[in-house]
C-alpha cells in the first residue's frame, strides 16, 4: 500500500509538470504569433506612389483616413478608406470625396515593409519618412528636368541657326567664280538632258504608315464599344510613335517653327498630366483618364504629322 501511494503521488507530480510544460509551450507560441502579427507590414504612414504617366502622388494613411497630395499641394485631400485582406493580397477601398461612393483603389501585395507591388501597372509604392521633404525633393527634380529640356531645345535651335548661317556662307562663296586668263577651248556641244523634277521625300512617311496601321489595329482589337480602360492599354505605343515623330520634326523644321511648336507641346503635356492627376483617386476615373490621354496622344500624333505636309 505504501508503495502504491508513493507511486500515485509520483504520477500526480508528473502530470503537474507535464501540464506546466504544455502551458509554457502554448504561451510561447501565442507570444510568437502576436509578435509576428505586430511585425506585419501596414499601410499606416507615408508613401510615394510613382506613376508612369504624370508626376508621383504622395499618400499618408491614418487609422481610418488617407490624405492624397498632388504636385506641391502640401495640404492635400482627405477621405476615408478600408482594407480587405485575402491571403497575402490586400484590397484597398476609398470613398470618393465628391460622390461619397466607395470604390476599389488598388489591389496590392507587400514586398517587405516598405514596398507595395500594385496590380495597377503604372503604380509603384515606396514608404517615405516625410511627405513634405519628399515633395520638395520631387519639385527640385522636376525643375532640373525642365531646365534640361529647355536647354536641349535652345541648344538644338542654336545648332540649326549656326548650320543655316554656314550654308548661306557656302552658297555666297560658291557664287564667286574666278575669271580665267585665257578662254578655255570649248568642248563639242552635247545634247542637254531633260530636266527632271525634284522628287519630294517625306521624312515622316514611315511614321504616317505606322500611325494608320496602329489606328486600324486598335479599332479591330477593341471595337467601338470597348469598356473603360481598354483603350488605355495602347498608350505606350502611341506615346512612342509621338516621340519618334517629334524627333523627325526637330530635324526638319526651322528653329523658329520648332520653338513655337515646342511651346504648344509643353501646354499639351501639362493638360494631359492635369487629367491624370485629377482622376487618380478612383479606379473608374483612372480607367477613363487612361483612355482619354491615349486618345489625346493619338490625335496629337496625327497633328504633328501634319506639320510637314
Amino acid at each position: 500500500m505504501l508503495f502504491s501511494s508513493e507511486r500515485k503521488e509520483g504520477n500526480g507530480m508528473n502530470q503537474k509538470r507535464w501540464l506546466l510544460f504544455v502551458l509554457l509551450t502554448f504561451g510561447m507560441f501565442v507570444i510568437g504569433a502576436c509578435s509576428k502579427l505586430n511585425d506585419a507590414p501596414t499601410l499606416l504612414g507615408s508613401w510615394k506612389v510613382e506613376r508612369e504617366e504624370g508626376h508621383p502622388v504622395f499618400l499618408h494613411f491614418e487609422e481610418e483616413e488617407v490624405t492624397a497630395h498632388f504636385d506641391d499641394d502640401i495640404v492635400g485631400e482627405t477621405t476615408t478608406y478600408r482594407v480587405e485582406e485575402e491571403g497575402e493580397t490586400f484590397h484597398l477601398y476609398i470613398v470618393e470625396p465628391t460622390t461619397g461612393k466607395e470604390e476599389l483603389f488598388t489591389n496590392g501585395v507587400f514586398e517587405g515593409a516598405n514596398t507595395i507591388l500594385s496590380d495597377h501597372p503604372t503604380m509603384e509604392w515606396k514608404r517615405i519618412d516625410s511627405i513634405e521633404q519628399a515633395m520638395e525633393k520631387e519639385k527640385r527634380k522636376q525643375e532640373r528636368q525642365a531646365a534640361r529640356e529647355a536647354e536641349k531645345v535652345e541648344r538644338s535651335a542654336d545648332e540649326r541657326e549656326e548650320q543655316k548661317e554656314t550654308n548661306e556662307e557656302q552658297e555666297e562663296t560658291g557664287a564667286d567664280v574666278p575669271v580665267a586668263e585665257e578662254a578655255p577651248l570649248r568642248a563639242p556641244a552635247l545634247p542637254v538632258p531633260e530636266r527632271e523634277e525634284p522628287v519630294h521625300v517625306d521624312p515622316l512617311a514611315a511614321q504616317r504608315q505606322a500611325a494608320v496601321a496602329l489606328q486600324q489595329r486598335v479599332q479591330q482589337e477593341i471595337g467601338a464599344s470597348a469598356p473603360n480602360g481598354a483603350y488605355g492599354q495602347y498608350y505606350g505605343e502611341w506615346d512612342a510613335l509621338l516621340n519618334d515623330v517629334w524627333q523627325q520634326l526637330q530635324a526638319s523644321l526651322s528653329p523658329d517653327a520648332f520653338q513655337a511648336l515646342t511651346k504648344e507641346q509643353v501646354n499639351w503635356i501639362a493638360e494631359k498630366e492635369r487629367i491624370l492627376r485629377e482622376n487618380e483617386a478612383v479606379a473608374s476615373a483612372r480607367a477613363w483618364a487612361s483612355d482619354e490621354v491615349t486618345r489625346m496622344t493619338e490625335q496629337r500624333t496625327f497633328y504633328l504629322l501634319d506639320q510637314l505636309r
